[in-house]
């Protein structure tokens, strides 16, 4: 925040500390803030990047606005009111650098700048050193708040931050830019959250009642089934079907859940709203249909199957993310994930009419054949006896 005499002298110092109250204001408990007033030198009011907890007091650790002598010119003069009216941004970003260097990996960060000044003193080293804060996972967006026609803010900052953005409403009342300025920075926070829920989903576990407790009825005592075990569903059995949302952040939904492979009963139509981490319970009853084979001699046993929860994994935010974070693909993994459930049901043998039908036309053709035979034999054997 640019405090030079020539702030003070257009009123644009007061008009600033009301903004900026109003801006801290909306800020959350999860953010963090540091004020930097500037104008040969820089001073930072406060101990680093710290929460805000009274934005009126925060803004009152600023100085106060300069006395000016109201014949002197912005940002020129002579004498004491000519040093007085110099800002020199190189030291204000200098001292942010620092600032922001104590902020947590891998957080958004941002840098404001408010100034009215007509001179670029941006040094070439400066840039080298927010790039190597970007290595460092402190990425960092930056928007400049020129507060007059010939303000310099937004190239001085653009050289050290090449994608700052230039934000120019009402220099008389900068709170709109600074509105924007939070809502840029929310968005980039959530499309850092979106990227870090890449490839998660839906992961099904199937739950059984334990040993301990076999007439237990809250699915949440109920033990996963171990991998490899197969189960018995010839006479129907309940089992729980817990689904979790793997996202840290992202809340996802499952549209058309069904269990393919197993006749269920009691999995509710519609789709699940699962909140991340939070895990939904299914209470069903899985039995096993009857296989039947058709066989003279083979006898009745067991056949071994495998089902699977199948269901279309998707956010009810999709929308709002296209609109608001079109850079941010959303790659949610969009099937359930989750072992299958082996279990075995019985086979029933039916003994068919088709084989006996085969045996008894095999028997009429094998009789027809031979009494064709013997009726086309025995005339011409007769006939030779007779001579």
């Amino acid at each position: 925040m640019d405090t030079s005499t020539s702030m003070s002298r257009t009123g644009r110092y007061d008009a600033v500390k009301a903004a900026l109250t109003r801006f801290l204001g909306t800020l959350t408990a999860h953010d963090r803030v540091a004020l930097v007033s500037f104008d040969t030198s820089a001073v930072e009011y406060g101990n680093g990047l710290e929460p805000v907890t009274d934005p009126a007091a925060m803004v009152a650790r600023l100085p106060a606005a300069r006395p000016t002598d109201p014949l002197a010119g912005s940002q020129g003069g002579t004498g004491s009111d000519a040093v007085a009216d110099l800002s020199d941004v190189n030291v204000a970003l200098a001292r942010a650098l620092t600032v922001l260097r104590t902020s947590a990996p891998n957080s958004v960060n941002g840098v404001l700048l408010l100034s009215d000044a007509a001179r670029d003193s941006v040094g070439p080293d400066l840039r080298r050193d927010f790039d190597r804060l970007g290595d460092e996972g402190r990425a960092v967006a930056g928007f400049a708040i020129p507060l007059a026609s010939d303000s310099t803010a937004g190239p001085a900052l653009q050289r050290v931050l090449p994608d700052a953005r230039v934000l120019r409403d009402n220099p008389a009342d900068p709170g709109a830019s600074l509105t924007q300025a939070r809502t840029a920075l929310r968005l980039r926070n959530a499309g850092r959250i979106v990227a870090a829920d890449k490839d998660k989903g839906v992961e099904a576990t199937w739950l059984t009642s334990s040993t301990e407790e076999p007439g237990a009825l809250d699915c949440r005592s109920f033990k996963p089934v171990a991998q490899g075990t197969r189960l018995d569903l010839s006479e129907g059995r309940e089992l729980c079907l817990r689904l979790v949302a793997t996202t840290a952040r992202v809340p996802l939904q499952v549209t058309r859940l069904r269990i393919d492979g197993v006749g269920v009963v009691g999995l509710k139509d519609g789709a699940p709203l699962l909140a991340p981490g939070q895990p939904v319970y299914f209470s069903i009853n899985l039995a096993a249909g009857t296989h039947r084979t058709d066989g003279m001699w083979k006898d009745a046993g067991h056949y071994e199957a495998r089902a699977r929860v199948v269901g279309d994994v998707r956010t009810p935010l999709a929308e709002s993310f296209k609109e608001h974070l079109p850079d941010t693909p959303l790659a949610i993994r969009p099937d359930v994930a989750g072992d299958e459930l082996l279990y075995r049901g019985d086979e029933r043998v039916d003994v068919s009419w088709w084989p006996w039908l085969l045996v008894g036309l095999g028997t009429l053709t094998f009789a027809g054949v031979v009494w064709f035979g013997w009726s086309w034999v025995r005339p011409r054997v007769r006939r030779r006896w007779v001579r």
